[in-house]
């Protein structure tokens, strides 16, 4: 078989499984059929066991354990094992914990020489170090908002801009749009992301003296505003519970703060409230600003008032 015809081999390794990190499965996981539609066989080994993943993310001491212990060992046999068949590495975040020195990164630089770096947060915003050493041992640089290509460019010979994809297979345009009784309101998210909802707590405060709702909050670990002029509902994350969600929402809600790591974010939750057919009501912050035509495609709402208002138009 000829070098031109031979599949190619894409090795990704990233900082947890595509199990219990959204960012994982939006850049590499839902990509594997597109991959091998187009000659590439993408291969992402998992951090942990599926089966182990339950205990890792219910108990926060052996989760540490894990992370800080088992991680870097099980990472380190996979560069063995995976790297010299791969013709490119993707480092998807990290290999290890992202707070952690790039010692495997490192290793990986010495193993390999067509190596990816892709990220899609500014976590030196964060105060979170390494993320330019990482995307100096790289040789491409591939990311998905225009403020961390400026970043990425600093540091890193070659920066593509790729945004994230949205599967239009799963989220599909809704049909139904007559409006529930209660209003429905959504947010789906990660538990890192839950400080954005206390954005929408004086809103829906005020929301429940004009009008009946409901907001329903789906994400991995349960939430509570604990606050009873709040009417909320939690649901667990799956797949196929988010796609149902937004079909029977009437709005999706999408808060962020104006600073300088959330300017850096994809905002992939507007991305999938659009592909839905969900009206949007978000913070005009970033990449809202690009996705959301205010009036046309959604409201953007930066005060308590603009939220009401927003939300009741």
């Amino acid at each position: 078989m000829s070098e031109r015809s031979r599949r190619l081999n894409v090795l990704m390794l990233a900082d947890s499984s595509s199990y219990n990190s959204p960012s994982l499965w939006v850049n590499g996981t839902q990509l594997i059929p597109w991959f091998k539609r187009n000659g590439c066989n993408l291969s992402i080994p998992e951090a942990f066991p599926r089966s182990a993943a339950g205990l890792l993310l219910a108990v926060p001491g052996v989760r540490r354990i894990a992370w800080k212990g088992l991680l870097p060992i099980l990472r380190a046999r996979q560069l063995q094992q995976f790297v010299p068949r791969a013709d490119v590495v993707i480092v998807h975040k990290s290999i290890t914990a992202i707070q952690d020195a790039p010692v495997l990164e490192r290793r990986l630089r010495k193993l390999h020489d067509r190596i990816i770096f892709n990220f899609d947060d500014a976590t030196h915003e964060c105060g979170i170090p390494y993320l330019d050493e990482r995307l100096s041992l790289a040789d491409a640089a591939w990311v998905g908002n225009p403020v961390l290509v400026n970043f990425a460019r600093k540091h890193c010979p070659r920066v593509e801009l790729i945004e994230s994809a949205v599967d239009c297979d799963r989220y599909k345009p809704k049909t139904d749009y007559s409006i529930g009784t209660p209003l429905r309101l959504c947010w789906s998210g990660t538990p890192s992301s839950y400080p954005y909802l206390d954005l929408l707590r004086e809103p829906l405060r005020r929301l429940a003296r004009i009008m009946p709702y409901q907001i329903t909050i789906m994400s991995r670990s349960r939430f509570s505003y604990s606050d009873p002029e709040i009417h909320e509902r939690w649901l667990p994350f799956s797949h196929a519970g988010e796609v149902k969600l937004f079909q029977s929402s009437d709005i999706g809600l999408m808060p962020l703060p104006d600073r300088p790591y959330e300017r850096a974010k994809e905002n992939y939750k507007t991305k999938i409230y659009l592909a839905s057919g969900l009206p949007v009501v978000a913070s005009p912050v970033g990449m809202n600003n690009v996705f959301i035509a205010d009036g046309e495609r959604g409201l953007l709402a930066a005060t308590s008032d603009a939220w009401v208002e927003s939300i009741r138009a």
